[in-house]
């Protein structure tokens, strides 16, 4: 009996040990399933973080571009501003050496040998700083 008892003990033994078999593979199962489904879900937030990264780089470029525009068109501005003020500058100077040159002129009144011949010097005079200052004494 002692041997069939053996026998037993050891189909329980093998018996033991293959359900602990078992159920390590049906836990393996499980840690591959578990490991499988981890994958899955790192790839789908893999999948959207580069698609919020596309997004991201797309609306980047498009403000860069956006930016640059108004740059473009900032320094256009600034390029116009500049061109109208160094036109008032030298609208300015001109006024300035024509009103001088009318307080010359205007001395030559009394620089004649007569009053009249003065005042016809002086007119004459007049006359001639008209066209190349009529044009810095006009408004606007």
């Amino acid at each position: 009996m002692n041997l069939d008892s053996d026998l037993d003990d050891a189909n329980a033994q093998i018996a033991s040990q293959q359900e602990q078999l078992d159920q390590a593979q049906d836990t393996g199962g499980d840690v591959v399933a578990a490991a499988r489904s981890a994958y899955e879900g790192l790839s789908a937030q893999l999948g959207a973080a580069q698609g919020d990264a596309s997004q991201a780089v797309e609306q980047a470029s498009a403000k860069l571009g956006e930016a640059e525009q108004a740059a473009a068109d900032a320094r256009g501005t600034a390029d116009e501003l500049q061109t109208e003020a160094d036109a008032a500058r030298a609208k300015a100077d001109t006024a300035a050496t024509c009103a001088q040159s009318f307080l010359s002129a205007f001395s030559g009144v009394f620089a004649g040998e007569t009053l009249q011949a003065g005042v016809e010097a002086t007119v004459a005079e007049l006359q001639a700083l008209q066209p190349q200052c009529a044009p810095a004494l006009e408004q606007g």
